[in-house]
């Protein structure tokens, strides 16, 4: 189901939660280097075009 079929079924809804309404239409903070823990995968990108996935080890 795409959004405006979602709408047009539930556009007439009252909305109860605001709070809950306005956390899921929050855009979500991007991660940084900062907030990596030992266990995330990241990604590397070399200078040729080659991307590889690893596992944060270091202690954070």
């Amino acid at each position: 189901m795409n959004l405006k079929d979602y709408i047009e079924l539930n556009g007439e809804r009252e909305i109860i939660d605001i709070e809950a309404l306005e956390k899921c239409l929050a855009k979500p903070k991007p991660k940084t280097i900062y907030d990596i823990k030992k266990g995330d995968p990241y990604f590397i990108l070399t200078l040729d075009g080659a991307i590889f996935k690893d596992e944060w080890y270091l202690l954070s």
